[in-house]
């Protein structure tokens, strides 16, 4: 079945990632922001940052994303950009400049003020030695995007579309799931596992709430993952990691 393959290849890649050199993907905070924001049109320009591996080991492919984060509500973000890495060696600073936003590409975003985030790994494949330094705010505490969606730009969201993120990753405490999958759909639950394969939780889940709070102080530090399972399919596995 095709979430066991899945699953078996996050594992593979895991095992693979540690038994070789050290990695530690990470967002520099020497060279980070951006160059101008104009409310009325939601675009951002010139969006710069430096994505580093402080380990001597070369990463494989990963994923950049950025989001715009809810300051009062840090459960409320949403992903308005995304680089896909190719790889990065050891030892080595990549930069990234010149990149333009238009947050209104992005479906679903309520008016309000927000942060710009940058996370390096957004889906956890790379085992690190660090995983606190994944993520760097590109806006200072306080000086919020002001967002109001326009009409320009926004794509009608697609019958089978499907979304699923934590934050905060790795976690002590609680964390929120947030997704999104086909509201037409009958069942669907959140199934979390252990690095063995064996199912730890199974949460049932609708489309009214559209994230989950979930405690993990019971459960042991390590590594986890987690799969949206709708009407016995699997939409959508990430990797989330407990540390006490």
């Amino acid at each position: 079945m095709k979430n066991f393959k899945l699953l078996s290849f996050f594992l593979l890649s895991f095992g693979a990632q540690t038994s070789t050199a050290q990695i530690d993907l990470a967002i520099g905070n020497i060279s980070a922001g951006y160059n101008a924001y104009t409310p009325s049109t939601g675009i951002i320009t010139g969006v710069y940052f430096d994505a580093l591996n402080n380990g001597n080991g070369s990463a494989g492919a990963f994923r950049i994303a950025l989001f715009l984060v809810d300051p009062n509500n840090f459960s409320n973000l949403y992903e308005v950009h995304s680089i896909n890495v190719s790889g990065q060696s050891g030892n080595s600073l990549l930069q990234y400049t010149n990149i333009t936003i238009n947050f209104n590409n992005t479906s679903g975003i309520p008016s309000g003020n927000y942060r710009l985030l940058v996370s390096i790994d957004e889906d956890n494949v790379i085992a690190e030695t660090n995983e606190l330094n994944n993520a760097l705010y590109l806006t200072t505490q306080g000086n919020n995007l002001t967002y109001n969606p326009t009409s320009v730009g926004i794509d009608e969201p697609k019958s089978n579309e499907s979304f699923l993120s934590n934050y905060p990753n790795p976690v002590s405490t609680t964390s929120t799931i947030t997704y999104k999958f086909n509201t037409q759909s009958k069942k669907a639950s959140i199934r979390i596992y252990n690095l063995t394969g064996s199912i730890v939780q199974d949460i049932d889940i609708d489309d009214t709430e559209n994230k989950l709070e979930l405690s993990f102080t019971e459960y042991d530090s390590g590594v986890y993952f987690y799969s949206l399972i709708v009407d016995g399919q699997v939409l959508a596995n990430k990797k989330l990691v407990v540390a006490h």
